[in-house]
């Protein structure tokens, strides 16, 4: 037997459906975050090795790895949270167009 939806449960499926749409293109954001992380880490580190010293060290290596080492841990939950979001809207898709006869499988 196939549930059946009242209006206000109806709305809130076709809500989560136009917020994974949105949330797919959100999810090049993080991973251009995860990009920007990893210049800023590559460019610290390099910019270190050029000029090692203690002002160096504490102007340029500590803060770089900092911003590069969060932007990316940043970029890594935030895809997470994209396709956990994803895969909850492809479950309310497949229940929503669920048809009769394939439940009695």
């Amino acid at each position: 037997m196939r549930p059946m939806l009242n209006e206000r449960e109806m709305q809130y499926v076709n809500a989560v459906m136009k917020r994974d749409r949105m949330r797919m293109r959100l999810g090049w954001f993080f991973m251009m975050l995860l990009v920007a992380g990893g210049i800023v880490f590559v460019t610290a580190a390099f910019l270190t090795l050029r000029k090692m010293n203690d002002q160096t060290a504490l102007w340029v290596t500590v803060p770089g790895f900092v911003i590069g080492l969060s932007l990316m841990v940043l970029s890594m939950v935030g895809v997470s949270w994209v396709k956990q979001q994803h895969l909850i809207a492809s479950i309310l898709k497949k229940l929503q167009e669920q048809t009769p006869d394939e439940e009695s499988h």
